[in-house]
């Protein structure tokens, strides 16, 4: 199990910086299509990366299933 299925201080801590936005201002329940600077290019960034960083292959289909960051969290723990 990587760090980014194991805790969820380190999950939003990556989604901050990967969306590059302050950690304080991320939790669980925020609908990530909701932030500021999301869009189709943050979306393709944040899958790579989770690929990268985990191993857990996730796709465009996938993220567009999930609404919540906490849903991106279980979507990834149950997978990892």
């Amino acid at each position: 199990m990587s760090a980014i299925t194991y805790n969820t201080e380190y999950f939003i801590e990556f989604v901050s910086k990967e969306l590059m936005i302050a950690p304080s201002n991320l939790n669980l329940n925020h609908h990530f299509r909701e932030l500021d600077n999301w869009s189709s290019l943050n979306a393709l960034i944040l899958i790579s990366r989770i690929n990268e960083e985990t191993g857990i292959t996730i796709n465009a289909s996938d993220l567009s299933r999930l609404t919540t960051l906490g849903d991106l969290y279980m979507f990834l723990s149950n997978r990892g």
